[in-house]
């Protein structure tokens, strides 16, 4: 019987590198991503499933895709169990307070947040979806419960920085794919939205015109004018400028440590030491 459906999917956790990893995985000869972010577990209908598999048609490769919402979603996971239960998970983890934080910003930025939430202690105070989506001691505990953890991959996004390259490795290794390649965009961060503008109507206008190009193979081509050596100069000037102003977070790892206890003994290795207060 033919195999349906990806051989892996980049699962989460959302603002931990996901974008970076997958253009680096564009890059590979021996991968196939017919798009990013097909948000098909936690938005499509089960119904669509046969219309889903089908998107994984080029086997002479190893497929794919990259949805980072998927993690935080109990029942996202329930079905990636149930319909791909022979796919590799890879999960990229950042330092929980700082993904809480960079969460709030954008959706403060693009204007989704609810009204109620005014500043980050609210979103620690009221349990706000940018704060529960950093547990991922509790999301490991039940993605563990529905797949065999040896089809799991968890790394952690501080290597982007120290081990790029490395990380690719593993994580290709684990995939079965040429672990030696070596993407152009490896060294590069590849997520605008880290770079948000003041202006909310532009960002999600830049973020819907990203998403549309991302599902696109003539818009693949296009977004390589991200990687140009002017580009990637105006984007870290303007990383750097955001990240001047960023605030001190260690009064908010107290809300993670018992959290990242568990999860350190689900995935039986520590986490760096930097996450913890």
């Amino acid at each position: 019987m033919t195999k349906k459906g990806p051989d892996f999917i980049g699962i989460g956790a959302q603002r931990s590198g996901t974008s970076w990893m997958a253009s680096c995985f564009w890059e590979h000869p021996e991968i196939f991503m017919p798009g990013k972010e097909l948000h098909f577990f936690d938005q499509g209908s089960e119904s669509d499933i046969d219309s889903y598999y089908a998107k994984f048609s080029e086997h002479s490769r190893v497929q794919g895709e990259f949805t980072p919402d998927y993690l935080s979603d109990a029942a996202a996971i329930e079905r990636i169990a149930k319909y791909c239960p022979q796919a590799k998970l890879i999960i990229i983890l950042r330092e929980p307070a700082a993904r809480t934080e960079s969460s709030y910003n954008l959706y403060r930025e693009r204007e989704t947040l609810e009204s109620e939430i005014s500043s980050l202690d609210d979103v620690y105070k009221q349990n706000h979806r940018s704060f529960s989506k950093s547990l991922y001691g509790q999301q490991l505990q039940h993605l563990f419960k529905l797949v065999d953890a040896s089809n799991v991959k968890v790394v952690f996004y501080d290597q982007i920085t120290s081990d790029p390259q490395g990380l690719l490795s593993e994580v290709f290794e684990f995939i079965g794919v040429d672990a030696s390649f070596v993407p152009p965009s490896f060294g590069k961060n590849f997520n605008s939205s880290s770079v948000a503008f003041k202006n909310a109507k532009l960002n999600r206008a830049l973020t819907g015109i990203q998403n549309y190009l991302y599902k696109r193979p003539w818009g693949l081509k296009l977004l390589r004018l991200k990687k140009t050596a002017a580009f990637t100069a105006f984007k870290n000037k303007l990383i750097a400028r955001k990240q001047n102003n960023s605030r001190d977070l260690t009064e908010y790892k107290s809300y993670f440590k018992e959290d990242l206890a568990l999860l350190e003994s689900l995935i039986d290795k520590k986490v760096p030491s930097s996450w913890k207060e």
